[in-house]
């Protein structure tokens, strides 16, 4: 049987491990890493770049390569470019 006080610790356990998940790496923190939407939008329409020229131009550390229609998850990286490729071209390009 549990007493009132570790029922509070427990709880106190559990609500550090949902704030953890929510923390973003030291390097985003930091402002390094952080996606650069005006460099990323500079690649549209370009020949699609090698992936180090990609996350150099937006500041990047995350880079998603990705064809047009491709299913991607919904959630927000700051330090995340995602760049839509067709026929080697840029055809879209956005941070997150």
């Amino acid at each position: 049987m549990m007493t009132g006080n570790g029922i509070v610790m427990l709880a106190v356990v559990a609500g550090l491990g949902v704030l953890g998940a929510c923390t973003t790496t030291d390097e985003a923190v930091a402002g390094r890493g952080t996606c650069r939407p005006q460099g990323a939008a500079a690649l549209v329409g370009q020949p699609a770049p090698d992936d180090a020229t990609i996350l150099k131009r937006t500041g990047s550390t995350l880079l998603r390569r990705i064809a047009p229609g491709d299913a991607t998850t919904k959630d927000y990286r700051i330090n995340r470019v995602t760049v839509t490729v067709a026929d080697g071209q840029v055809v879209a390009a956005s941070c997150g």
